[in-house]
């Protein structure tokens, strides 16, 4: 009599056990996949808005290079004029995508450097060594522009002489790797350039959100400063 009592409530306890157990999952995984997507959403939202902050930086800067370039002959102004419809032409472009083709982001870096060429002249020279066969590759919007930005205008602008600005992409260990030397002034403390200008620190934020990667700056030889990262 005792068993026929206990043994049928012992097997309800056991089955109401499984049942809780079960819904307890059950909403403790509809918790995580809200959080997730709560995650997600925030960081497109935050990505989005620190791309959004690098186009009134970048358009005062790239203003100033045609303020400076005015008294030239008009042909000259029309052609820095053209150059800067096609940075703002992607920089719109780039707003609404997460990613492009390393063909673009190159394109884009050109034009940006040919309107600082038109200012600096002779001083500014660059080179730009790709890997065969990563054209193609998708990159994020914009990530190189503010790192020339720098060697241009913390590393190279105050030298009489100028310097060159060196650009190499190329694949390492699986991923993508960029490499931004220039022959400039240098800087002692490395992390202080992360703090000249919301160009650098957006970059490093984005590079960190996205890929989990680190900006790396040591010093280039015999000059200047070496700017590193992988995606």
């Amino acid at each position: 009599m005792v068993w026929d009592i206990y043994i049928p409530g012992l097997f309800m306890m056991i089955q109401f056990g499984f049942l809780f157990a079960y819904e307890h999952y059950r909403e403790n995984q509809k918790k995580l996949l809200v959080e997730g997507e709560l995650r997600q959403a925030a960081l497109k939202s935050e990505l989005s808005a620190i791309k959004a902050q690098l186009n009134p930086h970048f358009l005062y800067n790239v203003f100033n290079t045609i303020n400076a370039s005015v008294p030239a002959e008009n042909e000259k102004t029309r052609q820095l004029i053209a150059e800067l419809s096609d940075l703002f032409r992607y920089q719109l472009q780039a707003t609404k995508e997460d990613l492009v083709p390393l063909r673009d982001e190159i394109s884009f870096v050109k034009k940006y450097l040919d309107l600082e060429k038109a200012r600096f002249e002779e001083r500014l020279r660059v080179e730009i060594d790709v890997e065969d066969g990563l054209m193609q590759e998708k990159v994020p919007p914009m990530i190189l522009q503010p790192l020339v930005e720098n060697s241009v205008k913390h590393g190279l602008s105050s030298l009489i002489d100028g310097g060159k600005i060196t650009i190499r992409i190329f694949r390492k260990e699986g991923k993508l790797k960029f490499v931004i030397s220039d022959t400039g002034v240098g800087i002692q403390n490395k992390e202080a350039i992360f703090h000249s200008g919301i160009g650098l620190q957006n970059t490093r934020k984005r590079l960190q959100k996205m890929y989990n990667s680190t900006v790396e700056v040591s010093d280039n030889e015999p000059s200047g400063l070496t700017i590193s990262f992988s995606i």
